[in-house]
């Protein structure tokens, strides 16, 4: 088998010699011990973090299933649509309320001031009785006859 390299010439690889006795082979084994030389710690080291940011990996992605879980458990038993809908079904009440209590508190104070005019008006009507009362009773004294010993004085 050969390989085709960035510049289009075919490359044998170790499989196409066919004895370890080869130049070819011998080029190709030296090569490849070489890249192995040079690359072998950086591949290790890469292979290592590797192994590391997988296990890393792994266990996130257990820590995410279990918070996922919670989450599930806590839908389970804190059902959030069904109390968001209760939720606004009660602060539509307190608002149709809060207008109700409003309505009745303007209602109770036009009622008040319309008591308290009624009020002043009936003082002022008795007020008006008890003066018209004074004055026939200081007109009737006027008109009624007065004592002979009144009169003669005079």
């Amino acid at each position: 088998m050969s390989t085709a390299t960035s510049a289009g010439a075919s490359v044998p690889t170790p499989a196409a010699a066919s004895s370890p006795s080869s130049p070819t082979a011998r080029a190709v084994s030296q090569c490849t011990s070489g890249l192995m030389v040079k690359l072998g710690p950086t591949i290790s080291h890469m292979d290592a973090k590797m192994k590391a940011v997988n296990e890393r990996q792994a266990e996130l992605a257990e820590r995410l299933e279990a918070e996922n879980e919670k989450f599930a458990k806590s839908e389970e038993q804190f059902p959030l649509n069904e109390m968001i809908g209760r939720t606004r079904a009660y602060h539509e009440k307190m608002v149709s309320l809060k207008k109700e209590m409003a309505s009745l508190g303007e209602r109770a104070g036009t009622m008040k001031a319309r008591a308290m005019r009624l009020q002043e008006a009936k003082q002022k009507e008795a007020l008006k009785r008890e003066q018209k009362r004074q004055k026939e009773a200081e007109r009737e004294e006027q008109l009624v006859a007065k004592p002979a010993a009144v009169q003669a004085k005079k």
